[in-house]
């Protein structure tokens, strides 16, 4: 029992070091050319490759399940296994939509996110607080309030992962 744990410990080691950077390689890679598409192509894209990394990427395929069964413990296991690929394909569309809205400048952002003058009369005589409990669209909203001039403070929760970390600074304003 003791060498099956080491041998387990062992592929994980061996995956962090060798597995997850190449992804992460992977990744950027095919975020570069993300910065010179529209939105509608991302999205497509996104989903297309996390269909296929649902087939393929076994470690995140348990994860999924795994966080799918506690969240939803009434789904039977065919719910879980046709909704972890969007689960997959949500997780790329939101790093690159971070990618995409992070290259647009704040011409750019103006542009795609509309923002209603009664906002901002809100903002100048109340102030606001907005919670975002994920990224994607929803930070949409808060760099287009930057880029439009209205004053934000964010409070987040660092990210675990520094790799992770630096990309998405590489995408922000």
């Amino acid at each position: 029992m003791g060498r099956g744990k080491k041998s387990s410990r062992l592929s994980k080691n061996v995956r962090r070091a060798v597995a997850d950077p190449a992804i992460g390689v992977f990744m950027w890679l095919l975020s570069l050319p993300i910065r010179f598409m529209s939105l509608r192509t991302i999205r497509r894209l996104a989903f297309a490759i996390g269909w296929v990394a649902a087939k393929v990427y076994g470690p995140g395929r348990r994860i999924i399940r795994a966080n799918l069964r506690i969240a939803f413990p009434d789904w039977e296991d065919g719910r879980i296994e046709k909704t972890s690929p969007a689960i997959f394909a949500n997780g790329i569309l939101v790093f690159w939509e971070t990618v995409w809205a992070g290259a647009q400048g704040r011409e750019g952002l103006r542009r795609i996110v509309k923002i209603p003058a009664a906002i901002f009369e809100f903002h100048r005589e109340r102030g606001a607080i907005y919670e975002t409990p994920h990224l994607g669209n929803w930070e949409l909203l808060g760099q287009g309030g930057v880029a439009s001039g209205i004053p934000i403070a964010v409070v987040a929760k660092e990210l675990g992962n520094p790799r992770a970390k630096n990309m998405i600074a590489l995408g922000s304003l």
